[in-house]
């Protein structure tokens, strides 16, 4: 089965990854290939019973009856729950339960956590994501709630307390009005529900301006070096049109800005350092201390300026360039 991953928090098109049957617990994943798959279609279902062990929040009303399309199964999430996992219209003890849930379709259920190396939602129909976590304030000392996925393969995602910045982007979780790490702020999800935090700074140079806010991105023709903010660049490839979000980890709060190469559209994100190794050609860089060690370009021997984009940002090469 497959599902889509779109990189929303990221303002750029959609990067896609497969999911599999996971067969381990959730853990910090190396940086391997996923491979790539496109969305299966699915159908919205009606949600079941609410767990009787799940304390209801006093800020979310009762549950709606899903109705794609139209609004969200549940109604707005509380700004903090300390101790608490937002879970649908309920909440689930931080300490003993996990989060089972498909928002869009109106499915959560709490259940116990598992034991060592076992998934705790294999027995919930239809839950997309396991949460243990759902805000900075969930994790110890200076992590944060990142999501993740599980397997090299790109199981079904799962947010756990994990370092910053999070290895798969800017996917740290937030609640409405709720805290984020320094620099970021919430990004609700639709209908005031739990969401990912952005970097409140986001913007890109494009010759003479710098695109944010409502246009945020540079639509940059390399052949003409010239280009323009817009809220989007379109869908059609063009070997000398790019779609800039970012041309620095300065544009992304630190996250990696880099294009991804399994793309027909030539485009720029702010994407995570798992992901760059294996999705990237054009890496954008300070020093070569931004710059990884790619799994086909090899070992960063240089980071160097580059008059392919605006103001001629620094680009890293590689030994297998």
């Amino acid at each position: 089965m497959t599902r889509l991953l779109l990189a929303a928090a990221l303002g750029a098109p959609a990067l896609l990854v497969a999911t599999c049957h996971r067969d381990s617990a959730p853990k910090e994943p190396a940086p391997v290939s996923a491979p790539l798959a496109s969305e299966d279609p699915v159908s919205p279902r009606s949600p079941p019973p609410a767990p009787p062990d799940a304390a209801p929040l006093d800020a979310a009303p009762g549950a709606a009856t899903p109705d794609a399309g139209k609004k969200p199964a549940f109604g707005a999430a509380p700004s903090a729950t300390p101790g608490k996992i937002a879970c649908g219209n309920a909440a689930c003890d931080l300490g003993t339960q996990v989060c089972c849930e498909d928002d869009a379709r109106g499915v959560a259920q709490c259940v116990g956590k598992p034991a060592k190396d076992q998934y705790a939602c294999d027995k919930v129909a239809d839950a997309i994501t396991e949460k243990h976590c759902d805000e900075k304030a969930d994790c110890p000392g200076q992590q944060t709630c990142c999501m993740t996925w599980g397997c090299s393969g790109g199981c079904p995602p799962v947010a756990v307390c994990s370092g910053f910045p999070c290895l798969h982007g800017q996917v740290e979780q937030c609640l409405p009005g709720g805290a984020c790490s320094p620099g970021f702020r919430c990004v609700p999800g639709e209908g005031n529900r739990p969401g990912h935090c952005s970097y409140e700074k986001a913007g890109v140079a494009c010759g003479k301006k710098r695109c944010s806010g409502d246009e945020p991105v540079c639509c940059w023709n390399a052949k003409k070096k010239s280009g323009e903010c817009a809220k989007d660049c379109g869908e059609e490839p063009d070997e000398d049109r790019w779609a800039l979000h970012c041309t620095s980890p300065d544009d992304c709060g630190g996250y990696p800005c880099a294009n991804a190469a399994v793309s027909p559209l030539q485009f720029t994100a702010c994407l995570g350092s798992y992901d760059v190794p294996d999705r990237s050609s054009v890496v954008f860089c300070r020093s070569i201390k931004d710059c990884p060690k790619m799994n086909m370009l090899g070992l960063p021997k240089a980071c160097l300026p580059d008059a392919s984009f605006p103001g001629k940002p620094k680009t890293c090469r590689f030994a297998g360039q």
